[in-house]
């Protein structure tokens, strides 16, 4: 393996390790997170960890790559994010549509929250848990599309496991959220490592969950998931259907080439 390929597996796992060490490992009584807390609002030690790694994960991939433009690209964001968002909007029909008739928009929520949960928080995990691990893995490393998705899946799904605490509960979450990110990692692909088909997936199925659901884990009910995993069942299909319909191009583009040998 060459020296650049160790690169885009160390850093990767690296930059996550800073980011597990100063958010995930910090309880939320630690004295400066309560502090930033009291200082600026709810959720804003969060925000301010997650804009930093931003800037972290895009300064690595710049120093991997040998430059802003190619971190970019390399990272899915220099992409159009207007076809993603047009597969996105029509794929996740069913859970708007489902959540709007049988949810009651009864859970209270400030628009500090709807930001973080709905804008902030899927921006960062996609260009985390996608963009980097999965992206370099797979792309810089050389790993197959199977170990390089489910490792980030595991950790993305680790991640959310205090939301539960029964031992049912927890498999539940687990099993949810790493499938939903091997599916994101799938798209992300799909779409010539466009990276905003993943946000625009994670983002308006949060939103909908968001506003529209009283769940306050990631598991919810059974209404919530038959809507949540239709429309990713819809997001296949119209992947599907576009092999054999020329007019669904302007929602797919056509199936990348296999690089090179």
């Amino acid at each position: 393996m060459t020296k650049r390929a160790w690169l885009s597996i160390v850093a990767p796992f690296a930059v996550y390790a800073g980011y597990w060490l100063t958010w995930v490992a910090v309880p939320g009584d630690n004295p400066v997170r309560a502090s930033i807390h009291r200082l600026f609002g709810d959720y804003s030690y969060e925000v301010i960890v997650e804009t930093s790694y931003i800037l972290i994960i895009i300064a690595v991939v710049a120093w991997l790559r040998g430059g802003l433009s190619a971190s970019f690209d390399d990272l899915g964001l220099s992409k159009s994010p207007v076809q993603p968002f047009l597969f996105v909007f029509v794929a996740t029909l069913p859970a708007l549509i489902g959540f709007y008739v049988t949810g009651q928009m009864s859970r209270g929520y400030s628009g500090r929250e709807f930001v973080v949960h709905c804008i902030t928080n899927p921006f960062f995990e996609e260009l985390m848990f996608r963009g980097l691990l999965f992206g370099q893995l797979q792309r810089r490393a050389g790993w197959n599309f199977w170990p390089s998705a489910i490792i980030p899946a595991i950790l993305f799904a680790s991640e959310h496991l205090h939301q539960e605490h029964s031992l049912a509960g927890i498999g539940g979450v687990l099993a949810v959220t790493a499938l939903g990110a091997l599916i994101f990692s799938y798209f992300f692909k799909r779409f010539g490592w466009n990276l905003w088909v993943a946000y625009f997936l994670h983002a308006l199925l949060n939103t909908y969950w968001t506003i529209f659901t009283t769940a306050n884990t990631a598991l919810g009910g059974v209404y919530e998931n038959i809507f949540r995993f239709g429309s990713i069942a819809l997001a296949f299909a119209l992947v599907a259907a576009a092999a054999r319909f020329s007019g669904l191009r302007l929602l797919v583009p056509p199936a990348p080439k296999p690089a090179m040998a």
